[in-house]
Formats: C-alpha cells, sequence, structure tokens
C-alpha cells in the first residue's frame, strides 16, 4: 500500500471516531440476536472502506441471566426482572468503553421485552443515559407502517403475531392508540397457539432443540392467512423469532409484513451515523423506502445464512 493509500485510510478510520457506537442488548433471543448482527453488517454502506467502514458494534448476549420475558410476564415476578438484569450487562458493558469517551445508540431485539413492566426497569437500571441513544422498536415500528402503507387517515387493520406475554403486556395496543388510524388485529385462541408454538414448541419451535423452519412458517402463514380474512392488509411479525423461519426457507419476509427488529436494526444503523446500502429485495426498480430514502423493506437475502444455522445436513 503506498502512503497515500495509508493516509486516505487513517482519514476513514478518523471518521469513524466521530460515529456512534451500536450496542445491541441481545440474548432475547439469541438467534434473533444474531439475526439482527447479521443485518447490521449486510445493510451498512461501508463506503469501499472494506471493515473500517463497518458499524462498532457491542452486542451482548447473557441468555441465562435474562429470564424468557413472556414466563416472567406470567409469573408471580419474584425471580429477577429481566429489564433489571439486562440493564446490569449494559452497564458492564459501558463501565468498559467509557475510557474511549464514546456515545452508544442502543436497541433490543425483543418484542416482550419492550413490556413496560420489563422496559420501565431497564430503563430505570441504566447507567450513562447522557452517553446512551434509546431506540424504541415498538414505536419505531408503528411510524414505519404509517409511512410505508400511506393510509391517509383512513383506517388500517395491522395483524399482530406476537407471544402471549406482549399481547398480555399490550405494549402494541398503547402506542398504536396514539395512531387513530392503526387499528390491531389478533389472532383467535387456536391461531395464538399455533404462534407460540411454532415459537416455543420444544421438538420443532424456533426456540426449540431442533427448529423445523419448513413446520414453523407453515403454522404463522396459516395464521397469516387467517387475519386476512379479518380484514388485515399489513402483518406484524411481532415476535423476533417469527421472521427467521420465512429468511431460513424464502430467504426474505413477504412485502406485507413488518420485521420490527429490521426496522430496529434500520434505525441503529442511521443513528448511529452510517448509511444504508441498497438492499435486493426491491419492490420494483427506482422505489425506495421512504423510511430511509432506500430500498423497500426487507433484508438482504439471506437464506443461505439460517441455513447454516438450522439445516446443516442440506448443504
Amino acid at each position: 500500500m503506498s502512503d497515500k493509500e495509508v493516509l486516505a485510510e487513517e482519514k476513514k478510520t478518523d471518521v469513524q471516531q466521530f460515529k456512534k457506537v451500536i450496542l445491541l442488548a441481545g440474548g432475547v433471543g439469541p438467534a434473533a440476536g444474531v439475526s439482527a448482527h447479521h443485518q447490521i453488517v449486510g445493510l451498512t454502506d461501508n463506503g469501499s472502506c472494506k471493515d473500517q467502514g463497518h458499524a462498532s458494534v457491542i452486542h451482548l448476549s447473557f441468555s441465562g441471566s435474562v429470564l424468557d420475558r413472556t414466563v416472567w410476564l406470567f409469573s408471580d415476578r419474584k425471580a429477577p426482572n429481566p429489564g433489571g438484569e439486562m440493564a446490569k450487562a449494559v452497564n458492564r458493558a459501558m463501565d468498559g468503553f467509557m475510557k474511549q469517551n464514546c456515545k452508544v445508540v442502543l436497541g433490543v431485539p425483543c418484542n416482550t421485552f419492550h413490556a413496560p413492566a420489563i422496559w420501565d426497569v431497564f430503563i430505570k437500571n441504566l447507567n450513562f443515559v447522557n452517553r446512551i441513544k434509546i431506540v424504541h422498536m415498538i414505536e419505531e415500528t408503528a411510524q414505519a407502517i404509517k409511512k410505508v402503507k400511506k393510509n391517509n387517515g383512513k383506517v388500517l387493520k395491522v395483524g399482530l403475531m406476537a407471544t402471549d406475554g406482549t399481547r398480555k403486556s399490550k405494549v402494541y395496543d398503547n402506542i398504536f392508540k396514539k395512531y387513530g388510524d392503526l387499528q390491531l388485529v389478533f389472532p383467535e385462541v387456536f391461531d395464538q397457539k399455533n404462534i407460540m408454538d411454532a415459537i416455543y414448541n420444544s421438538n420443532y419451535g424456533v426456540k426449540g432443540q431442533t427448529p423445523d423452519m419448513q413446520k414453523d412458517l407453515k403454522l404463522i402463514n396459516g395464521v397469516i392467512d387467517k387475519l386476512r380474512q379479518k380484514g388485515a392488509t399489513a402483518f406484524i411479525l411481532g415476535c423476533t423469532e417469527l421472521p427467521l423461519p420465512f429468511q431460513a426457507v424464502n430467504g426474505k419476509i413477504p412485502n406485507d409484513c413488518f420485521d420490527p427488529a429490521n426496522i430496529l436494526v434500520r434505525t441503529l444503523i442511521t443513528q448511529s451515523g452510517h448509511t444504508l446500502k441498497g438492499l435486493l429485495n426491491m419492490k420494483k426498480d427506482g422505489e425506495k423506502d421512504p423510511i430511509t430514502g432506500n430500498d423497500f423493506l426487507n433484508i438482504p437475502t439471506s437464506g443461505k445464512f439460517f441455513e447454516r444455522i438450522y439445516r446443516p445436513s442440506k448443504l
């Protein structure tokens, strides 16, 4: 490398120092955290700076110390609050990085974690709040649906597929109430059980021992069909495990589905001072995502990545 090229690389590194660090409070669940980190890498425009142009990321994954959010919400709540335990992990990480005088943009890729009984404890117990910009995934999702669907004040029915814990906490209900033209539509009891099985079933669910993504996807699509019969024209994959079967089997999610974790990732990238790259899954040539100015709300084709995780025998 010539002296001129070395100086150019040093200049790019200097610019990088002024960007915020992305703190991904993951492990809730682990596969969803890995997916979010993978999307951060895939969606960040590195400006032809090779590795050095990518966002700096602190990815925390302490699943063993953060109780399942749905289990905790339905318990007597005497066990440690998942929000408090996650705050401890974030504070330990921030302790180590304060010497570098860095600022952080933080997000948690878990829908149920945003339940007020958990989220509020998390925020209350965070240190260094003057150094952390916090992105609320559910709020960003509501705004994204408004911008993309452009319902112009007409009532838009939005199907919500989520854990029992997310539904019990009414975190989506409370935020969507602020947008009077967004009406949530929920699965019936049997369909809600199918969603929970797709996520939690110990034999084939995404969080299970041996996930069967084909079966999980069939369950999810069946619920989408039922919600569509109720008049829903947009659908929230309201658990960060729900997009994974789409990614593993099809390489992308349908255009009428919204992945809150993907919306969170996009926001974290832009809030950190980086630029989103153009995506591969455009609706049609020239059509842009009104949220970011980039292509439509779909992750890069990452099916092979998830096949390596869940279906190694088929590679």
